[in-house]
């Protein structure tokens, strides 16, 4: 008998959370997530639905293999259940995560039954089930007005077992598509079993595999030769089966598979996180990794830049040499005590190339000049006929190199070098990215200076997937110092910003 629900214990949040990719998450499903004290991960939830979760939530991913014994796997789903009741019972929020619809195959309704009889509430929230992801992003149909007027879902992994639940008679005779969900070990059972109980063995089949990942891939054949057709392919699981009239080849419907880096994988080596760049590698088809390489605190109280700034005069002239270093200076133009932009009424802002030039647009600044090639000594080359007898604030951080300041000097400027952040290499490559290169999955290295290529050489040495990783380098001086670091330069960015990276390797990939 259940118990009385009790409304002061928060409620458990069974949540879809899709194919895979975090896009195909609700709204819903991202709000609970955000603000989660508990989350409890199936393992086949990708890694960019759970990082929208609380960053302080508690992070618990299930495991099992496939080939755990059915006694081992109950245990495991009895103590779940049980850690639910428990941590909602303690006032936690609870959010247990399952890949695509926890109502198709997965559990769902057990675990709300069991958290109701313990009186804790229950939301479930949908998400897109893996054939409905599948079918729209490999072209093809469930249903079709000329060939398909109903689906069914079947689970693959009764196929084969003494006590299996499913009715293949029926399955033969349904006037619609087949979906088999976990079915890639089994495949020769299930089309044999189609065709021993009278499905034609012409009936067209297919199988999409990792669907709505950039490693998705479809296989497409008849119900007699689907099974060897994957083999040759070798095509990995988790797999979702097709089988009718609509499971055919799709042509240009297959669009997931059709974009031009679908199936790559790039790292994007800066010195943080670089959204942008990376959702425009995924929109393109490839899964993108952030390594960050340098953390860039700012410096709590740069010693001097207020009293540069305030010496400058019309015609003096502020060097930028990255976008840390516009973050540090703008920091005389935050909060109460901030400084009047008009202090700097004629004073010349140069800045190395197009990405720092695009830092300054938040302080309603605009660059004045920056050189055609993106480097510290072209800047310098740049400034220096306009600068003899003149100041040169140079913000920028301890552990940059000297060159701009002794041209500038050089050309007779007075530079006042101010140290507004700092530089704190990492000390081994991110989890996740280490996999990729490990495994010989990861295809690009897209790095935006030569110190961040050259520590990336330095922390990827000695990996298995070094020999074939293509790098794509910012500018020409990037390229050179990632070479002599023992790297493959296989591509330049024509601009020196994250666009013309990404650029750079969709040019290089489609030619």
């Amino acid at each position: 008998m259940s118990s009385p629900i009790d409304r002061t214990v928060p409620t458990v949040s069974l949540v879809g959370a899709g194919p895979g990719d975090a896009g195909l998450l609700t709204r819903r499903g991202a709000e609970l997530l955000a603000r989660a004290d508990l989350v409890l991960a199936d393992a086949l939830v990708g890694p960019d639905v759970l990082a929208l979760a609380n960053p302080a939530a508690e992070m618990v991913t299930r495991t099992h293999a496939p080939t755990d014994a059915p006694g081992a796997r109950e245990a495991n789903q009895n103590a779940l259940i049980a850690r639910m009741i428990a941590e909602a019972q303690a006032g936690r929020r609870v959010v247990r995560l399952k890949g695509g619809d926890p109502s198709i195959f997965g559990r769902g309704a057990e675990e709300a039954d069991a958290l109701l009889a313990a009186g804790v509430p229950v939301e479930v929230v949908p998400g897109v089930t893996a054939a409905i992801a599948a079918s729209g992003l490999s072209g093809i149909p469930l249903t079709h007005r000329d060939h398909a007027g109903a689906v069914c879902f079947v689970t693959g992994h009764d196929a084969g077992r003494a006590r299996e639940q499913i009715d293949w008679r029926a399955l033969a005779a349904f006037p619609g598509t087949r979906v088999f969900y976990m079915g890639r070990r089994r495949l020769r059972r299930i089309a044999a079993s189609l065709i021993e109980h009278g499905l034609s063995p012409q009936t067209p089949a297919a199988v999409v595999s990792q669907a709505a990942t950039p490693e998705q891939r479809t296989v497409c054949g008849t119900v007699a030769t689907i099974a060897a057709d994957c083999d040759a392919a070798a095509l990995p699981g988790p797999a979702i089966l097709l089988v009718g009239t609509a499971a055919t080849e799709p042509g240009d419907r297959g669009w997931w598979e059709r974009r031009p880096l679908h199936g790559l994988s790039a790292a994007l080596v800066g010195a943080g996180p670089q959204p942008a760049a990376a959702e425009r590698l995924r929109a393109a088809g490839a899964e993108a990794v952030d390594v960050p390489l340098l953390a860039t605190p700012r410096i709590a109280a740069p010693d001097g830049l207020a009293e540069a700034v305030d010496a400058l005069r019309p015609g003096d002239a502020i060097a930028f040499t990255s976008s840390n270093g516009v973050d540090g200076f703008g920091r005389l133009f935050e909060g109460p005590e901030r400084r009047d932009l008009r202090a700097l009424f004629g004073v010349t802002l140069a800045c190395v190339g197009p990405s720092t030039a695009a830092a300054l647009a938040p302080l309603r600044l605009v660059a004045d000049l920056a050189p055609e090639e993106y480097s510290a000594e072209a800047l310098a080359d740049a400034l220096a006929p306009h600068v003899r007898g003149k100041r040169v604030l140079w913000p920028t951080c301890p552990e940059a190199k000297p060159t701009l300041a002794d041209r500038l000097s050089a050309a007779g400027a007075e530079v006042r070098r101010v140290h507004v952040y700092r530089q704190a290499p990492a000390t081994a490559l991110p989890a996740d990215a280490a996999a990729l290169l490990d495994a010989g999955r990861l295809d690009w290295a897209l790095i935006a200076s030569g110190n961040l290529g050259r520590s990336f050489a330095e922390l990827s040495e000695g990996s298995a997937g070094r020999a074939r990783l293509k790098v794509a380098a910012i500018s020409e001086n990037v390229a050179a110092a990632c070479r002599d670091a023992g790297l493959h330069v296989a591509a330049v960015a024509a601009e020196a910003t994250w666009d013309g990276l990404v650029d750079a390797v969709s040019e290089a990939e489609t030619a």
